[in-house]
């Protein structure tokens, strides 16, 4: 994920399945397809976030983060 990459999208230690999202992110290649593991659900519902607030759609975002 791009956004991952360019240090838009920073995930915190005290977020719900913190570990589980990083190890997620790592396993999706540059065609959307995941490697390793049958699950992509948060590492794709994280994209699909930061693709909305990217276009300014998404609720309050204040100092780049998400509601």
């Amino acid at each position: 994920m791009a956004a991952f990459e360019r240090g838009r999208v920073r995930i915190g230690r005290s977020v719900p399945l913190a570990g589980k999202l990083v190890e997620e992110i790592g396993n999706v290649r540059g065609d959307g397809r995941c490697e390793g593991s049958s699950h992509d659900d948060l590492a794709f519902a994280l994209a699909l976030a930061v693709w909305k607030a990217e276009m300014g759609e998404v609720g309050h975002q204040g100092g780049g983060r998400l509601l």
